[in-house]
């Protein structure tokens, strides 16, 4: 009873040090931040593309601003060192649209893009493409309605994820490239299943089809 009152107490006090720490950290930052303000200047300069109306540190921009590109292209948000970093808004001349998070002027992080088609993502970035979770909707043309959640990389679904079709049909299973590979079930939306093996999209190796009504059937391709 006495060593689990000590180890108790252990515990405690273990805790009360991280909180302290991590207080003393965010009171670090929270000067930093704020002696940086004193610094900072709001103007608007000129470039061969654009033209930047925002906050500057030290010659850069820092802070909060807008860059208006010469070919229409529009961000809104913050900078650091002169290159988009944190949260903000990129609108193209096309209609095209992205609120997110930015490293180094890539899309980084947690982010929303939605085209001009009706097409949108809500997802994970990583080096400016759909890298991590995330869902993805079609909209207007050949694949309208449908919609994936699930893993991506460099822009393709890779990894695990749930294709659903607008006719009712889904795919759940492992992808790799853009296509279905591994291990994966299809379900029709009357019912019937099939569960097994995928290659580039296609069935492949052995597979079992789960009808409706009960019966099943194992097949090679």
């Amino acid at each position: 009873e006495k060593r689990r009152k000590e180890l108790e107490l252990a515990e405690k006090r273990r805790k009360e040090l991280e909180l302290a720490e991590k207080r003393r950290k965010e009171l670090e930052i929270a000067e930093e931040r704020r002696k940086e303000s004193r610094k900072l200047i709001v103007k608007t300069e000129y470039y061969d593309n654009g033209r930047y109306t925002g906050q500057f540190l030290n010659g850069k921009r820092y802070g909060q601003g807008t860059y208006f590109f010469s070919n229409g292209d529009k961000y809104t948000g913050q900078w650091k060192d002169g290159d988009r970093n944190g949260q903000g808004t990129f609108i193209w001349a096309d209609g095209n649209k992205y609120v997110g998070g930015y490293l180094n002027n890539e899309r980084h992080g947690q982010g929303t893009f939605v085209w001009v088609d009706g097409d949108k993502y809500v997802g994970e970035y990583l080096n400016g493409e759909r890298t991590g979770q995330g869902t993805y909707i079609w909209g207007k043309g050949q694949w309208e309605g449908d919609k994936y959640v699930g893993e991506s990389l460099n822009g393709k679904r890779h990894g695990q994820g749930t294709y659903f079709y607008s006719n009712g049909n889904k795919y759940i299973g492992q992808w790799k490239g853009g296509n279905e590979e591994g291990q994966g079930t299809f379900i029709w939306a009357d019912g019937d299943k099939y569960v097994g093996q995928w290659r580039n999209g296609k069935k492949y190796g052995q597979g079992t089809f789960i009808y409706a009504n009960g019966r099943t059937e194992k097949q090679n391709w």
